[in-house]
């Protein structure tokens, strides 16, 4: 039996057709199953629609007439055994616990003759009296985490948590392909995303990274080699409380390719944004490590403003101040704002020695080092690395 194409089940004499999860044929009766998304909503048999609510696993709760009436409440224990029924109702669907198809005769269901004690969870046959699913899982979702090994196992012994649409998956919610679910690509994407995302909470305690899932794993590398590089040996030299110092709080935000408008010069998609009067910087697919410390450079200059520190080596005053040879780069020379974040990532790439600075005066690598040095109080800044 399974549940993805048209298909015929006849059980002790019970015969049923299905066309995926959405039709169903029982005898004389048709049942037809609504959805919003992927999620199943309301059902109808011959000509009464009835809406259909879920719990967090997706397990039919609530069942309520066209009208809003409340027709029939089930719950559940953990292992999906019905602790309450109302009584003296019977459900018109027979997708029950975690939205699963049942073959289990209760107090819920009205199956005659066609229940068998089991339920159909597509790969394989589930019995929530034993707590364990009747055949061997023939994959191995997730061969780290020894949960898995336990073939017979259902929803890695934690039935209140994981749910396994398919047999194969343990998810943290009733679809197969959300992010969630052990095993999918997206799952060992996410997966991916938290270990760059908690590397970077294990040593930056003035960092936050918004809505994690929704940045594509590269985009949080470069936001890790970028951060790295700055408390790195050409800036805060691992001294993290000077750097937690130098920049305050900061808010890392994903945002759409081209939301950010276009560089005036280049025609190209801005890459990222910082906001220096909240510390947050919106990042675009197409930022790298040096645009991230390009960006902190300006987090940097607003929290010289801000706390009121440094006025010779703010922004507004620096490419004045800092011009004895008149150099900067020539994204620099667009305004004092871009003149300051250069000459940041000039001395964080670069390090102090002149020579591998062509673009950038003397003047204004030496007035960045003053600044770094001025919060970690040493001479971290002498040695490119």
């Amino acid at each position: 039996m399974a549940m993805d194409g048209g298909v015929k089940s006849t059980i002790n004499g019970v015969a049923a057709t299905f066309v995926g999860t959405y039709y169903e044929v029982t005898g004389s009766t048709v049942t037809k199953y609504y959805y919003a998304g992927a999620q199943r909503v309301a059902v109808r048999t011959g000509s009464t629609l009835q809406y259909v609510l879920g719990d967090h696993l997706g397990s039919t709760s609530l069942v309520t007439s066209d009208t809003g009436s409340l027709i029939m409440e089930t719950r559940y224990k953990p292992w999906g055994e019905v602790r309450y029924a109302t009584p003296n109702s019977t459900l018109q669907t027979r997708y029950t616990y975690t939205g699963q198809y049942s073959y289990i005769t209760q107090d819920a269901t009205d199956l005659g003759s066609a229940g068998f004690g089991l339920m159909f969870y597509n790969a394989r046959w589930y019995d929530p009296y034993l707590n364990h699913f009747t055949q061997p899982d023939t994959i191995v979702p997730d061969p780290y985490n020894s949960q898995d090994y336990d073939r017979y196992s259902y929803a890695r012994n934690n039935p209140v948590k994981y749910t396994d649409p398919t047999g194969h998956i343990s998810c943290t919610g009733p679809q197969w392909d959300e992010p969630q679910c052990v095993g999918t690509q997206a799952f060992k994407d996410n997966m991916a995303k938290e270990k760059v995302v908690q590397s970077i909470y294990r040593r930056f305690k003035n960092i936050t990274i918004k809505d994690v899932y929704k940045w594509e794993l590269r985009d949080l590398q470069e936001i890790n080699a970028g951060l790295s590089r700055i408390v790195g040996g050409n800036g805060f030299n691992r001294d993290m409380d000077a750097s937690f110092a130098a920049f305050g709080d900061i808010t890392f935000i994903p945002v759409a390719l081209g939301s950010l408008g276009s560089d005036p010069n280049t025609g190209l998609p801005i890459p990222a944004r910082a906001n220096w009067e909240n510390g947050e910087i919106k990042v675009a697919p197409n930022a790298d490590a040096t645009t991230i410390i390009h960006e902190m450079g300006h987090i940097l200059d607003g929290s010289l403003k801000r706390n009121d520190k440094a006025a010779s080596l703010r922004s507004e005053t620096f490419g004045n101040v800092f011009n004895t040879k008149g150099l900067t780069t020539d994204y620099g020379r667009t305004d004092h704002l871009e003149d300051f974040a250069d000459g940041f990532l000039a001395v964080i790439t670069y390090g102090t020695q002149s020579q591998s600075n062509p673009a950038i005066s003397d003047a204004r690598i030496a007035a960045i080092t003053a600044l770094i040095q001025s919060y970690t109080n040493a001479d971290y800044t002498s040695t490119p690395r």
